[in-house]
């Protein structure tokens, strides 16, 4: 069986209880849909890695106490909770490098990672949807995935 492919008619109505998203500037469906998720792909993209105050450190090292380390990767995928906000339950980005392979694989480990929701994956600009749903199917795939093209 080969992935369903939706048309943008379809692409926000089912039961996918995942959809996955490239960063904005591949994904004109998150440039719309950020909108309605309240705009935290918008605001997680311009956070920064938090530095304590030179006091706190001051203090920290005199009671011989190490201050957390808290890293922004800005590469990590970023899982955001929508179910009163859009037709599904997390709503995941994952930024996408040119390199589909590689996209599809940090989607597909972190859909196994999350109990294998039923998924659907809003594909970056230019990406083939063809190459895709052979990905799928070569990696048996195919049955758990609901593709949206960008255009």
């Amino acid at each position: 069986m080969i992935s369903q492919l939706l048309s943008h008619v379809g692409a926000l109505t089912g039961e996918a209880k995942l959809w996955v998203f490239p960063q904005p500037e591949r994904s004109q469906w998150l440039k719309k849909l950020d909108w309605y998720m309240e705009f935290q792909v918008a605001r997680a993209s311009i956070h920064k890695q938090i530095e304590f105050p030179p006091a706190l450190l001051e203090l920290a090292a005199h009671y011989e106490v190490d201050p957390p380390k808290i890293r922004v990767l800005p590469e990590a995928p970023l899982l955001v909770a929508t179910t009163d906000l859009l037709p599904t339950h997390k709503t995941v980005v994952i930024p996408y490098k040119d390199e589909p392979v590689q996209w599809l694989n940090q989607i597909f480990g972190l859909w196994e990672r999350l109990m294998k929701p039923r998924l659907r994956i809003f594909l970056p600009t230019q990406v083939n949807v063809h190459d895709v749903q052979l990905y799928c199917f070569e990696q048996d795939r195919s049955e758990t995935v609901a593709l949206v093209p960008d255009r």
